[in-house]
């Protein structure tokens, strides 16, 4: 009997060894999976990634998306461009391709903005693959895109600024261009604003002269719209104006940034102060300089990197507190290569990888 039973604990010994190496082994596996970030290991989920690392897909290379800050699913959008009407989300981490039951037709340079007093975000015009400009309106809810039928609509356009107004809880629009090309097509310099129901024309007493590709962000500490730069078809442009809400008036900075046009420019609420950067100074030279406003004046950040071109977009990430630039890449010959992801953290640019 004892001789039976000392077997048996050789037995349970011998198990329980076997068992341990085989953890060990599993463990020691399992890291080696871990460390060289092999497809189908643990720590391969979207979740293990770092804050502004980028994984999975990114929007597609190409000229005239549109981009706005989805305050309520807390999601960049960025729509559409040349021969697309695609919806891209970004997350502060990942690009992910939106698949809603209806979407505005193919289009570039439509006008987006969110709308914080309705919670949503609004899309107008832009212009179609053939050249038509145009005039609908249509509204994303965090899952669909849907048109609206106001009774009065702007004038088809496209290359207008929108911005949300925060001070009048409405969107303001202004300018723009009649069909696609600004070189051969007249610009406008009328001031429309979206109570999330119907479009209503403004009559200020005072304007901007007529522009299309110009920048509009909502300036919180001065509680105005500001606008600044653009084309006019056959020069740009580099002045700055504010709308409060009736009346445009013109502001004359010490220093400002060089002419351009389709630059970008966005209130960095973190900071609380408006960047500007990139454009194009005549359509051909790509600028990559930063600018900061800080109510009063422009001034040139020292960044040592920055997106390049007028074929940014950018918007602020509240959830993230930084600004994220959807901008394409560009060879010489202005032939597009590939797209980029650039976050702004209030001093300088980082390329997300």
């Amino acid at each position: 009997m004892k001789k039976f039973l000392r077997q048996w604990r050789m037995v349970v010994v011998g198990i329980l060894l076997l068992m341990a190496l085989s953890f060990a082994a599993c463990g020691s596996l399992l890291h080696r999976n871990s460390s060289s970030g092999k497809p189908g290991t643990s720590n391969h989920s979207t979740a293990m990634t770092p804050r502004g690392a980028a994984s999975g897909q990114i929007a597609p290379a190409r000229i005239g998306s549109s981009i706005a800050y989805d305050g309520k699913d807390k999601r960049v959008v960025v729509f559409g461009g040349d021969n697309a009407h695609d919806t891209w989300t970004w997350d502060g981490r990942t690009w992910t391709q939106a698949h809603p039951a209806a979407s505005p037709a193919d289009r570039s340079d439509a006008s987006t903005a969110y709308d914080a007093a309705t919670q949503q975000l609004v899309l107008f015009g832009g212009v179609s693959p053939t050249g038509t400009a145009l005039g609908d309106t249509w509204v994303w809810d965090g899952n669909n895109w849907q048109q609206q039928h106001p009774q009065v609509s702007p004038p088809a356009r496209a290359q207008a600024s929108l911005v949300y107004d925060a001070a009048t809880r409405q969107l303001v629009l202004f300018g723009g261009e009649t069909m696609g090309d600004h070189k051969t097509s007249p610009a406008m310099n009328d001031t429309w604003v979206w109570d999330g129901n119907n479009w209503q024309q403004q009559h200020p007493q005072v304007s901007p002269p007529a522009r299309a590709q110009a920048n509009m962000t909502y300036d919180a500490v001065k509680q105005q719209v500001l606008l600044f730069g653009g084309t006019n078809g056959y020069h740009t442009l580099n002045d700055t104006w504010a709308w409060n809400g009736t009346n445009w008036t013109q502001l004359n900075p010490a220093t400002k940034p060089t002419a351009r046009s389709g630059a970008s420019m966005v209130y960095d609420a973190a900071k609380q102060q408006i960047v500007l950067f990139a454009g194009s100074d005549n359509g051909s030279n790509d600028l990559s300089d930063t600018w900061i406003w800080n109510g009063q004046n422009w001034q040139q950040a020292n960044a040592s990197q920055a997106p390049k071109g007028s074929y940014t977009v950018a918007a602020y990430d509240e959830a993230q507190q930084n600004v994220v630039v959807y901008a394409l890449q560009t060879e010489s010959n202005k032939t597009l290569s590939a797209s980029q992801t650039w976050l702004w953290n209030g001093s300088n640019w980082t390329m997300v990888k």
